[in-house]
């Protein structure tokens, strides 16, 4: 159970930095995920890993990128497979 909330905090600690590049507790935030190196449950490492990973890289991550948004170059495409007309 502990472990569990630990996961959740990690991932939204990683995304907390995502939106804002001049995230101001930044620093702390890798400090807290660092913090969690030592512990053994394997998903919790991947999970941390995952939240440096959305930390260090900002707005340049995947989990920003907005599917929805037709300017993002991986956003959703309209079927191509329409007739042509």
């Amino acid at each position: 159970m502990l472990s569990q909330i630990k996961e959740h905090v990690a991932g939204t600690l990683g995304y907390l930095c995502v939106g804002d590049p001049g995230f101001p507790l930044r620093d702390s935030v890798l400090d807290g995920l660092y913090a969690l190196r030592e512990e053994k449950a394997v998903e919790l490492q991947f999970t941390v890993g995952e939240g440096l990973v959305c930390a260090l890289a900002g707005r340049h991550c995947t989990a920003a990128n907005d599917r929805w948004d037709p300017h993002n170059p991986l956003s959703v495409e309209e079927d191509e497979h329409k007739d042509d007309r």
